[in-house]
């Protein structure tokens, strides 16, 4: 690293690039913004590498300064915030000594966070990664400040791994502020009292420690995602002010950290609808991100929507609506869990795939499947024609040596796409698979035509 050799710069954007640009992605949702954020971090540690004797910047530190950058993106484009102290992000969890995490504890950390109450897993975001205070978040999700306190402080007891096996909960004698002091949700004026409080409180220190090695990795939980390879090319060129001769790429894999495998890159553009290996990446982060954000659906999911629009066209008395309102809450938590489900499958990193594409009667049809080591699978499909009455899709598993082996039952929403989670039959291996149409009670073995088959 000494004298700043623009190729200092080169190894450490190929090790870390894949990490911040997917931090700044998940923070800011926009590729056009998420760049100029990678960047500024990659110029800030130019300007280390500049300085006599100063080390490589960490895996840690360039995480935290892209979450920090990214936060002040996203402040820019709303008003300013009533405590500007709170844009310095003088965070606790961010302190950059702490040693990033294994690819297999963010794995865990990652299936946690998913695992959680939507409320929970909400409010933890928005503060460690979106840097919102705990009065932001509860105007954001309509819940008062209490309630945002308290589900935030469950959600990161359940996530922490306690050095000392304290895994209980314990009572909370700091009134949900210590969670909220992990996270850097306090504005100035109560984190400065809060800070005063620790002085007399021995408990609420130690609640503090055992939750800020949760928050603190919180950054690592995004997933990696490749940059548009131009990135690369501006950042050596308006940074280091050098652009590197098109020979081999440099083999950073060898010193690169321990980040656990991510999506590959979104395509910048689809030239057609489909392709002969199905559609691509772009299709299934766009279909993983509508499971995340409306659930996967379902027959009985389908069913309570249609009885909740029916009392809704009746809903006069208090009783029909809180009906209404019980009806509305069993479907969330059904949706929820069905996406924590996809979810937790797509981030596992045994995670492995197959791409079904659409037969002649269904031109437009794709399916993915994704399974992990353990035999649990999800399956998602699009572009399905609507089954005809006493019908249904179903999922099969096709071994070249034994008859197709049956899986699951499938029944599209009116779009035509499908999600469903799935173990995978004992002794069965994903080399091939099909959906065809059959009784609406499914088939031990294939009856009917073929409407979605694996490429060989």
């Amino acid at each position: 690293m000494a004298q700043a050799d623009p190729r200092a710069l080169e190894a450490l954007y190929d090790r870390h690039v894949r990490a911040m640009y997917g931090l700044a992605l998940r923070i800011l949702a926009d590729h056009g913004e998420a760049e100029p954020a990678v960047q500024a971090v990659f110029s800030d540690a130019w300007s280390r590498l500049e300085t006599d004797g100063a080390a490589e910047p960490t895996a840690t530190w360039l995480l935290a300064a892209t979450r920090r950058r990214a936060i002040e993106q996203l402040r820019a484009r709303s008003a300013p915030l009533e405590d500007p102290a709170v844009v310095e992000l003088p965070m606790p969890a961010m302190a950059d000594e702490r040693p990033p995490l294994p690819a297999e504890a963010v794995s865990r950390l990652r299936a946690g966070l998913a695992a959680l109450p939507d409320i929970e897993r909400t409010a933890i975001e928005l503060a460690g990664l979106e840097g919102m205070t705990a009065a932001q978040i509860a105007e954001r999700l309509e819940h008062p400040p209490e309630t945002v306190r308290t589900r935030i402080r469950n959600g990161l007891l359940s996530l922490r791994e306690d050095p000392d096996g304290m895994t209980e909960r314990v009572d909370d004698h700091c009134d949900g502020r210590a969670a909220l002091y992990a996270l850097g949700a306090l504005g100035e004026a109560e984190r400065s009292r809060f800070e005063e409080h620790l002085e007399t409180s021995l408990d609420c220190v130690r609640e503090v420690k055992s939750l800020l090695p949760v928050a603190h990795h919180l950054p690592q939980t995004a997933l990696p995602i490749d940059p548009p390879p131009a990135l690369r090319e501006r950042v050596l060129r308006e940074v280091a002010g050098w652009t590197p001769v098109p020979d081999e790429p440099p083999d950073a894999a060898a010193t690169a950290p321990d980040y656990p495998a991510g999506p590959p890159a979104p395509a910048p553009s689809l030239p057609s609808a489909r392709r002969k290996a199905g559609l691509g990446p772009l299709f299934w982060l766009v279909a993983l991100l509508l499971v995340a954000v409306a659930g996967g659906g379902g027959s009985y999911v389908a069913a309570l929507h249609r009885q909740i629009a029916d009392l809704r066209a009746d809903a006069q008395s208090a009783n029909t609506r809180a009906d209404i309102l019980e009806l509305e809450a069993t479907v969330a938590d059904l949706e929820a869990a069905r996406r924590d489900e996809v979810i937790t499958i797509a981030i596992d990193p045994t995670v492995r795939s197959l791409t079904l594409a659409g037969q002649p009667l269904a031109p437009v049809g794709a399916g993915r499947a994704l399974w992990t080591e353990s035999g649990t699978m999800a399956f998602l499909a699009t572009g399905l024609p609507p089954p005809p009455d006493g019908q249904t899709y179903q999922l099969w598993f096709v071994t070249p040596e034994a008859a197709p082996v049956p899986g699951a039952l499938i029944l599209p929403e009116p779009g035509g796409s499908a999600t469903v989670t799935l173990q995978i039959p004992e002794g069965v291996t994903p080399a091939a698979m099909a959906v065809t149409i059959e009784p609406a009670g499914g088939a031990s073995q294939p009856t009917g035509d073929v409407y979605l088959l694996s490429e060989p």
